[in-house]
C-alpha cells in the first residue's frame, strides 16, 4: 500500500520502464475501499498489487463475489 498518488505514479513509472507493469485499475472498489492500483509480475511469476486507497468508505460497496478479489 502506498500513501500518496505521487508514490503510486512513481511505482507505475518504474514498473513500466522495467517492462513488468500489468493491469492498471483506477477508482476500483475492492475490499470495501476505493483504490487506484497496478499489478506487476516478477520473473518467478508472482503477482504484486501496488495500490493507494482513495476512499475507505465508498458509497458503492462490492458484492460478495467482487469482495473476493482480495
Amino acid at each position: 500500500e502506498l500513501e500518496s498518488q505521487e508514490e503510486l505514479d512513481t511505482a507505475v513509472a518504474r514498473l513500466t520502464a522495467e517492462d513488468i507493469d500489468g493491469l492498471r485499475e483506477d477508482a476500483t472498489v475492492c475490499c470495501h475501499a476505493e483504490q487506484n492500483k497496478i499489478w506487476s509480475t516478477e520473473p518467478d511469476g508472482i503477482e504484486w498489487e501496488w495500490y493507494r486507497i482513495t476512499d475507505d468508505e465508498p458509497a458503492e460497496q462490492p458484492s460478495v463475489a467482487e469482495a473476493a478479489c482480495c
